[in-house]
């Protein structure tokens, strides 16, 4: 029998598919930029949803919203290898880490918070370490559960 839900930290990192492409592609994340797939936008950059781009919009509607911007096409294979690096980097400060999918990561809190000295630490030194691996914009949730802890972090 368990003890309830088990302290969950999750890192998430924002926008992950449209950072490893734009790494790859040598393009700054901060333009409007978008990736597709079958000819919908599959996901974009924060630029471009300020000019109206939103997930599942077809391309044609999504560059007359945005007329800078930048398609790509998406390519799952690159989002999981370049997000390898960062899950081996975080698992050097905190073992265990389970990927969710690339950009996101779960771990139990127990571990962490004791070695940190506490759940806020441990965040503070997962985001310190995010951002040492070059994903400055990272954000992680603590609570009961993964599920939950997810919805922290991407509302934090």
């Amino acid at each position: 029998m368990s003890g309830g839900p088990t302290r969950t930290i999750v890192l998430w990192c924002p926008d992950w598919p449209i950072l490893a492409a734009a790494r790859e592609a040598g393009l700054d994340a901060a333009q409007p930029l978008a990736l597709t797939e079958a000819g919908l936008v599959h996901s974009c950059s924060a630029a471009a949803r300020r000019d109206g781009v939103a997930r599942g919009l077809r391309l044609r509607e999504a560059q007359y919203r945005s007329p800078a911007l930048t398609v790509l096409p998406y390519d799952p294979a690159l989002d999981h290898r370049l997000f390898e690096p960062v899950v081996r980097g975080i698992e050097a400060i905190v073992p265990g880490v389970q990927l969710l999918r690339p950009g996101t990561l779960a771990m139990r809190a127990r571990g962490p918070a004791r070695f940190y000295g506490d759940e806020d630490a441990a965040a503070r030194a997962l985001l310190a370490a995010a951002a040492g691996l070059g994903v400055p914009d990272a954000r992680v949730g603590i609570a009961d559960g993964p599920f939950a802890a997810e919805q922290a972090a991407r509302a934090a």
